[in-house]
């Protein structure tokens, strides 16, 4: 139940006052039953009605309430204030886990930007990071005067000139093998005929 108290809460004639508005005469209470005009007795009782020391029961169960609230706000086991020192407690711990420079965040991150600067020294670095190595590969790999391109160029020519030495019908390996053939030929021809010679039977 909600208490509406007037204001001021002294009791005045003089006064006007809304339903429900809680008036004290010395240590009485009374309660407006309905809106009331100013110059209205407060014995009145068809718009007042007594309800002595304002709602005791009313008072009993604010009393449970805030003793509630004192419990779950004050207690130093259990309540907010727990909560609050434990809170402290744990943003100390966190400030000592990001802010220290030794072993916290900080430091991680401080450490992070060495290595990552020692990365790109070692990355980037064009007289002896992996930029100098892929320029030297693309030298060692691509020169057409000394690299592997003039390499396989001369390779080509290597092996055109072998082709031609191997190949050729009219003088290379090819026309050596087939003039050897018909002179194997021909000396196998001539072991037949001297065989023929050496054991044919005289008569």
């Amino acid at each position: 139940m909600t208490l509406i108290f007037a204001k001021p809460v002294t009791w005045s004639k003089s006064r006007s006052y809304l339903k429900d508005n809680i008036v004290f005469v010395g240590r009485k209470a009374y309660t407006a039953l309905q809106n009331v005009p100013s110059n209205i007795e407060i014995t009145n009782t068809t718009y007042w009605k007594e309800t002595g020391v304002p709602g005791a029961s009313d008072i009993s169960e604010l009393t449970t309430d805030v003793n509630a609230l004192k419990t779950t706000v004050g207690n130093s086991n259990t309540g907010l204030v727990k909560d609050v020192a434990d809170n402290t407690n744990d943003i100390s711990s966190l400030e000592t886990t990001v802010g220290n420079s030794s072993s916290g965040l900080v430091k991680s991150v401080a450490d992070n930007t060495s290595s990552i600067s020692s990365l790109s020294s070692t990355v980037g670095n064009s007289s002896a990071g992996l930029v100098h190595d892929v320029s030297s590969l693309q030298t060692t790999v691509g020169n057409s005067n000394s690299g592997l391109v003039k390499s396989v160029a001369d390779n080509t020519s290597d092996i055109s000139a072998l082709e031609a030495t191997v190949g050729n019908a009219s003088a290379g390996l090819v026309k050596d093998v087939a003039d050897n053939t018909s002179d194997i030929d021909d000396l196998e021809s001539d072991m037949d005929n001297v065989k023929f010679t050496l054991y044919t039977p005289t008569s």
